[in-house]
């Protein structure tokens, strides 16, 4: 079993990698003030605020080697 999720894809200037660790999850749920399992549920349902989606990539791209500054 692993401890992060990745995902590649094209983003602004090109391909980048996507990684949520556990801590940058529980970082995640603090920021929001949700659960995993409720920021799932809102994502399904297209229920969220921009700022969660803002989050979600902008850790993801600091799990992937992204300096915070340039996140």
């Amino acid at each position: 079993m692993t401890d992060q999720i990745t995902h590649r894809c094209f983003f602004g200037d090109g391909e980048h990698a996507f990684t949520l660790t556990d801590p940058m999850l529980a970082e995640l749920e603090r920021l929001t003030g949700h659960g995993v399992g409720g920021l799932y549920l809102q994502l399904v349902n297209m229920a969220y605020p921009a700022t969660i989606l803002i989050e979600i990539i902008r850790l993801g791209l600091i799990g992937a080697g992204t300096s915070p500054e340039a996140a």
